[in-house]
């Protein structure tokens, strides 16, 4: 397989450093080889014993083995490395559920919303924590908003059926189980969680091409910058479609002063997702450096015909014509556009300079003072600040 060969030639390639040693070790566990994955990450903590992504890989590695109270103790210790991590508490919580501790896994759940209330999995898990200790509305509540994020999760709405049953809402109650009846009966629904929403083959693919991007850091970190090019070359040839390999390499080519193909990169971009803003500034950004005045305009233009509520496209344009002595009025017109949609410390600093340049002092004092209000710390507009008002 390609990504075998792959970590062969960069274990050969490099030292076995502790960065070496945990990429290997998670390229051994996408191989389900978990025995050499826990062999390589140990070795890595006795180079770096703080990595907290090393414990939380092991936490999961022994979950999924099913020791659960071995991995409780590992993902505690990556808790006191970062209190507020993603998930940690929520795979304890499932820990403790599996071994029957649920009122212990509720307070856990609770502290993993309170930094990530967006997971619809432990809203989910709560929703049945709460079940079991008969506080129906508070599970309510929380299947509501799992199904928010996944309308067509059944078990959810069976937990609300339970839920509204209990609470003696019997019309919800019955529309919930209508709902979880159909679900479940739903052949497109089957086929789609008897699938796991995954593609297999693309999947595969995706995870190789995530095995070139993880190569391609350790060379550039290493400064073997052609070898750092070829593997990110290959995860975007791997996932044509995933801009996120894309953004890697035109990061790589800006970072190595190479513009014109970091400019070639995001315009690829472009084409696979035409919203992608960063993309269209960055090639904007990209365009103004290498002198391309005309293909610099073009890309903000769009950007405000695609995002015309976005403030940014407005404003790196006000920024363009000001930098190159064009278009003043214009300037000053796109920066009062910026403003409007939103008053920030930037906008503001862009429409104090666009005043300035048409002769507009008032404006530009009053836009700098705004400026400065929101960000007072801000060099930049205190200098301006001073320049402006100072003038005569």
């Amino acid at each position: 397989m390609e990504h075998i060969r792959l970590a062969e030639e960069l274990r050969k390639n490099l030292a076995a450093d502790e960065d070496t040693m945990v990429f290997m070790g998670n390229f051994f566990r996408r191989l389900g080889n978990s025995t050499e994955a826990m062999k390589l990450w140990q070795e890595a903590l006795k180079v770096n014993p703080g990595r907290f992504d090393i414990y939380n890989n092991m936490g999961r590695v022994t979950f999924e083995k099913g020791q659960f109270e071995d991995a409780i103790q590992i993902w505690q210790r990556a808790l006191k490395m970062e209190p507020k991590a993603k998930g940690v508490r929520l795979g304890i919580a499932q820990a403790l559920i599996a071994i029957g501790r649920k009122d212990e896994a509720v307070e856990y759940l609770r502290e993993e919303l309170q930094n990530w209330p967006d997971s619809s999995l432990t809203h989910f898990l709560l929703g049945q924590g709460y079940l079991q200790r008969k506080e129906y509305a508070k599970a309510k509540e929380h299947y509501l908003k799992r199904i928010e994020y996944d309308p067509e999760h059944p078990n959810a709405y069976y937990g609300l059926f339970i839920a509204c049953s209990k609470l003696k809402q019997s019309e919800e109650a019955e529309k919930y189980m209508n709902i979880f009846k159909k679900l479940k009966s739903d052949s497109k629904y089957v086929q789609k969680h008897r699938d796991g929403r995954i593609d297999d083959l693309g999947a595969t693919k995706n995870d190789v091409s995530n095995t070139y991007a993880e190569a391609a850091r350790i060379y550039a970190e290493r400064k073997d910058l052609a070898k750092a090019e070829e593997c990110l070359k290959r995860a975007v040839q791997l996932s044509p479609a995933d801009v996120n390999f894309l953004k890697r390499l035109a990061s790589f080519y800006q970072m190595n002063s190479r513009l014109p193909e970091a400019l070639n990169v995001c315009q690829r971009i472009s084409q696979v997702e035409p919203k992608d803003i960063e993309s269209r500034l960055l090639s904007a950004f990209l365009s103004h450096q290498l002198g391309q005045f005309q293909p610099a305009e073009k890309a903000l233009k769009e950007i405000i015909s695609i995002l015309p509520d976005d403030s940014r496209g407005y404003r790196e344009l006000a920024l363009l014509y000001l930098t190159t002595d064009r278009n003043p009025e214009q300037a000053k017109s796109l920066a009062e556009k910026s403003v409007q949609l939103e008053k920030s410390g930037e906008n503001y600093f862009m429409l104090a300079w666009a005043c300035d340049v048409n002769g507009d002092k008032t404006g530009a004092v009053g836009a700098i003072e705004n400026a400065v209000k929101l960000d007072p710390e801000n060099a930049n507009y205190k200098r301006a600040y001073e320049r402006i008002t100072q003038r005569k």
